[in-house]
């Protein structure tokens, strides 16, 4: 139960960037406090959950951390739809992968949530030394764009926790105005924002008793395994008969 005036907050979050730019490996940072030098590609999609307390909410996130490779690039709006913060990632050594983020951006600012709250992030500036992209490029274009933005290091830590603590602040400010698409637990109510309660009722999921959490969350997970499967079993049939029926 949440303390007297306080709330308690939960909101999806969808990171999104080219593979290789470090999205995995800062969500692992942030939610396990590891880092692991070299990191399996995601399939599809990897989900994690993760809570953060402030003295005027507690907030837990829905991590939905998204695979960089372009064949998955058909699932990314099952994950980016309804999210209330996105993350597009890029990593600094490699321009390319900073032009791929602009895409990602552009394809939110057209697709995605009218207030969703978006971070540009500049990752892996342990290798500076290596650095394409320049720090000043990276945050002219997030300001051209309305977007935040932040230079981090998924192995050294740097800006990590930084990154979660601003998207939380800026969350409990749209929380504050009854923003679309955040949850508020308040005592032992549940409150939403006019799009929320519309989004929660399109599954018919929606519940006081607090379940509905549980239930939209499972869903996302089963219907994200039956289409990655999909991918995988078309892939298998391409490289097995040259073609897919």
């Amino acid at each position: 139960m949440a303390r007297a005036g306080n709330k308690n907050i939960q909101a999806k979050l969808v990171l999104l960037g080219d593979m290789g730019a470090g999205k995995t490996s800062l969500v692992l940072r942030f939610v396990k406090g590891q880092f692991h030098e070299y990191q399996e590609s995601t399939i599809g999609a990897a989900f994690f959950t993760q809570v953060l307390s402030l003295n005027e909410a507690t907030v837990k996130f829905d991590i939905w951390d998204t695979a960089g490779q372009e064949r998955y690039h058909s699932l990314a709006p099952m994950y980016y739809r309804g999210a209330a913060a996105a993350v597009v990632v890029y990593d600094l050594t490699s321009m390319d992968s900073f032009q791929r983020a602009k895409k990602w951006v552009l394809e939110l600012q057209r697709q995605g949530n009218p207030k969703l709250i978006m971070f540009l992030v500049a990752n892996k500036a342990d290798l500076d030394e290596k650095r394409q992209v320049q720090n000043e490029e990276g945050e002219q274009y997030a300001k051209e764009n309305g977007l935040s933005f932040l230079e981090t290091s998924a192995k050294t830590a740097q800006n990590v926790n930084e990154l979660f603590y601003e998207i939380v602040r800026k969350l409990l400010r749209m929380a504050a105005v009854d923003v679309p698409l955040v949850v508020v637990d308040v005592e032992d109510g549940i409150s939403f924002g006019p799009l929320a309660r519309e989004y929660f009722h399109m599954y018919t999921i929606f519940s006081a008793d607090k379940t509905f959490s549980y239930s939209f969350q499972l869903y996302h997970i089963l219907l994200h395994v039956e289409r990655v499967m999909k991918l995988i079993s078309n892939e298998k049939c391409c490289s097995e008969n040259d073609h897919c029926s």
